[in-house]
């Protein structure tokens, strides 16, 4: 699937100089991209440090450039170098905070471009007496797929999008049959999110049940990184600010109100207050903050106490949301009487059929 940010790599590759650093959210495709990137390379090396603790022990044993490629090929990483600097793909660094210090060195370096992934809550600056690489590394922040890339991938293709950006800047009128097309892929869009594997299951099987099932499990991997990542404190805090998301939204409150999240009064933000922070550090989230008075420049304007709070993937707010939601926004019929927990989301309920009675739990949400 095309991603922007793959024209975010070409650039860097031809100005070069910098280490850059592909971070985001688990699941939105950064390895992917990485190694389809590679193939713009005459040779690429790629190691996960987070799947091989002994390469590890490699970053942790110097931050010498030198010695890294040496003590690399003795665990059989082999650099060929004959035709130019290859691509050295690091993936998982955040599980070795020296590994990304040592990305200065490597950049320095510079027999190798290299390229390195994290979620954003996984890694420190620094450790120790190994230095922050930053001013060496080119930071590029990718989140799940937006509609223009959903559309790509769903076959419309780029000049098609062109021209509606286009007519959308000039305000010029789109016409009925094209807007009424971009209504229903916007509704897909909603239901099926931005995050590549559910996409990818989306236009191979057509079958939201089976983009449910892979919702499911990006939301469980959420929940992992959520307890592995974060402050033991915190932990349980993090997961109910949210599911509480999705209420809150659903709800009268024009803002977001900490007391809801667990349902007890006199709850704020010193008890809430770090986990949300820790929600919106790892890209799931947005906020979204009213203004004092709406003028230039509008972050200036921000009421810091007052702001509501979106999931940033689309797909994953619609399966917390349920099935129920899901079909009703497939449909057009987005008047949804209760919201449920996400994790009673995953259950298959029963569908209305045309006759009236109703369906397995394995019907396809249409």
């Amino acid at each position: 699937m095309d991603r922007k940010v793959h024209d975010t790599l070409l650039k860097w590759k031809s100005s070069s100089g910098r280490a850059l650093v592909l971070e985001g959210p688990r699941q939105t495709g950064k390895t992917f991209i990485m190694k389809g990137f590679s193939k713009s390379y005459h040779y690429s090396v790629y190691i996960d440090l987070e799947e091989n603790e002994e390469l590890k022990t490699v970053f942790e044993q110097t931050n010498d450039a030198s010695e890294i490629y040496e003590k690399l090929s003795y665990n059989g990483i082999r650099f060929d170098t004959s035709s130019g600097d290859p691509l050295f793909i690091i993936d998982g660094i955040q599980s070795c905070p020296r590994a990304f210090s040592a990305l200065k060195p490597l950049a320095v370096d510079g027999r190798c471009d290299i390229i390195a992934s994290v979620p954003l809550p996984g890694v420190e600056p620094s450790e120790g007496d190994f230095p922050s690489p930053m001013g060496y590394v080119q930071m590029v922040e990718m989140g799940p797929m937006d509609f223009e890339e959903f559309l790509w991938a769903m076959g419309i293709g780029k000049e098609l999008t062109a021209k509606i950006r286009q007519w959308i800047d000039t305000g010029s009128e789109i016409d009925v049959s094209i807007g009424s097309a971009l209504t229903r892929y916007f509704r897909k869009f909603m239901t099926v999110g931005g995050m590549p594997a559910a996409v990818q299951k989306y236009v191979d099987t057509k079958d939201y049940n089976e983009v449910w099932d892979v919702l499911a499990s990006i939301c469980n991997i959420i929940e992992k990184d959520a307890l592995r990542y974060s402050d033991k404190k915190d932990r349980l805090k993090i997961l109910a600010c949210l599911e509480s998301i999705p209420s809150q939204l659903a709800g009268e409150n024009k803002t977001f109100v900490y007391k809801d999240v667990g349902k007890q009064a006199g709850t704020g933000r010193r008890e809430y207050g770090s986990s949300l922070d820790w929600l919106h550090r790892a890209g799931l989230i947005n906020l979204c903050y009213n203004l004092r008075d709406p003028c230039e420049p509008l972050s200036q304007m921000e009421r810091t106490d007052s702001f509501k709070v979106y999931l940033k993937d689309p797909g994953i707010l619609t399966y917390m949301l349920g099935r129920e939601t899901a079909s009703a926004i497939e449909s057009g019929n987005t008047y949804v009487k209760r919201v449920r927990s996400w994790r009673a989301a995953y259950h298959r309920p029963s569908y209305p059929t045309a006759t009236g009675s109703t369906s397995t739990a394995n019907r396809t949400v249409r």
